[in-house]
């Protein structure tokens, strides 16, 4: 195969065509995605069968729910940035190993205060690999292709929740909650093996921190990507390891107002997101659906998602995107409140899988203001941080649903108070689109 020259060695500026090697790489990493929607989904699917089978309360489940999310804020915020540091191979793996053995160490039955540690663990894993995965798919495809990309490993979660709702349905039938947490440890730990065999190191990454050998390990990639090997690195911009972060900036003066806004309206989708996607097998177990039957469910909610991520991306193209995302807002608050109110569990899965899909529309919104709001050199901050400051939402609630639960609060009131968190989102992009006019007219 002939090699191809570039004008830049900067991955994310590649323009040639896609190569087999480069769309293996993207393929991965949805593979990946998918292990991580695998494991954030296992803890909602093991829910029902935890409180039938295993005797625990509303409180200790909502507890195990919150802890995943627990460990999603933090991988996000602390422990994904030290791949810029240590590399995103090595980050990548590391998550991917560490999510499969705590999986399988769940599915051995723990006391109740580890598998609160390893559930923090998953979640954790989770939080740090998803940066690395994003950014790597877009340097692979490169260009604009890179969106495209990017998008794909977003629908690998959705794939993964859908796995999940499959495999939970073939442990409702057996009331084996463990054996969830069995199969995607199982999964991910051959995905992991793949993981080992193929995932690459990124180039901008040996380019900027130049490790041994650094030099021969891009031109490796490379060649392996069908691309002409370098004669010389390139000039090296040193990253500025006693630069501050750009938080102030985002809190500065023209910015907090904005800044705010976007990690309500990203709290309350998370809140609203992950308390339906962690109870709502429990609530249909309670209209008198069997578990099987309610895990199962949990199919039509991730073809939802995807819809809602492909809506969004197709329709913003059309109408200004912060518009838009308060529109969504606004269906995702009606459609919760009509799921509060019906009875019959087929309508139930309806309002339900219709809610998800706007949940999905309101999140890639969201991102999308927080990218077009924010100037260039604070903008990767800002998105990084709206979407670590929005997932204390995936803690609060599924914990907050489980205490309301328990109080035997009628569902049609409990579930009124998500809605109202929505159309609350919806007023602060509204907001936030009024304050940056010129941008939210983009």
């Amino acid at each position: 195969m002939a090699l191809r020259s570039e004008t830049s060695a900067d991955p994310a500026n590649y323009t040639g065509p896609l190569t087999l090697w480069r769309i293996l790489i993207i393929a991965l990493c949805v593979l990946l995605n998918i292990c991580d929607g695998l494991d954030t989904a296992a803890t909602g699917l093991a829910a029902p069968l935890l409180i039938k089978h295993a005797g625990w309360s509303f409180k200790e489940a909502g507890l195990l729910l919150s802890a995943n999310s627990v460990g999603l804020v933090l991988g996000a915020l602390v422990v994904a940035p030290l791949a810029d540091r240590v590399g995103r191979r090595p980050m990548v793996l590391a998550c991917i190993w560490g999510s499969a053995i705590a999986m399988l160490a769940i599915a051995f039955g723990p006391p109740f205060a580890l598998l609160l540690i390893l559930r923090v663990v998953t979640g954790t894993t989770i939080g740090a690999a998803i940066p690395s995965l994003t950014v790597t798919a877009v340097e692979v495809a490169g260009g604009a292709r890179g969106n495209l990309a990017l998008a794909c490993v977003h629908l690998g979660f959705a794939g993964g929740a859908a796995i999940a709702a499959v495999v939970g349905a073939s442990a409702a039938r057996a009331g084996d909650w463990q054996y969830i947490f069995l199969v995607a440890g199982a999964i991910t730990a051959g995905v992991a093996i793949l993981a080992t065999i193929f995932f690459p190191e990124s180039p901008s990454y040996l380019i900027a921190r130049r490790p041994v050998g650094a030099l021969n390990r891009v031109n490796r990639i490379r060649r392996r990507y069908g691309d002409a090997p370098l004669d010389e690195m390139p000039p090296q911009i040193m990253p500025d390891s006693k630069a501050p972060i750009a938080l102030n900036r985002l809190l500065g003066h023209g910015y907090l107002a904005t800044t705010l806004l976007l990690w309500f309206a990203c709290f309350a989708r998370f809140c609203v997101s992950y308390f339906l996607a962690s109870w709502r097998s429990t609530m249909l177990v309670s209209a008198g659906m069997s578990v099987a039957a309610a895990n199962l469910s949990g199919l039509a909610s991730s073809l939802s998602s995807a819809l809602g991520v492909l809506t969004m991306g197709a329709i913003s193209t059309l109408m200004p995107p912060a518009r838009l995302t308060c529109i969504a807002f606004f269906f995702c608050s009606v459609t919760l409140l009509c799921f509060g109110l019906v009875h019959d569990p087929f309508w139930m899965i309806v309002t339900s899988s219709i809610n998800q899909f706007t949940v999905e529309m309101t999140f890639t919104g969201v991102i999308i203001c927080a990218a077009r709001f924010y100037p260039a050199d604070i903008r990767l901050t800002g998105v990084a941080w709206v979407t670590g400051v929005g997932r204390i939402g995936a803690i609060v609630g599924p914990y907050t649903g489980g205490v309301l639960m328990s109080m035997a609060i009628d569902r049609g009131h409990y579930v009124a108070i998500y809605a109202a968190l929505a159309m609350l989102g919806a007023v602060a992009v509204g907001v936030v689109a009024k304050m940056n006019r010129p941008m939210a007219a983009a």
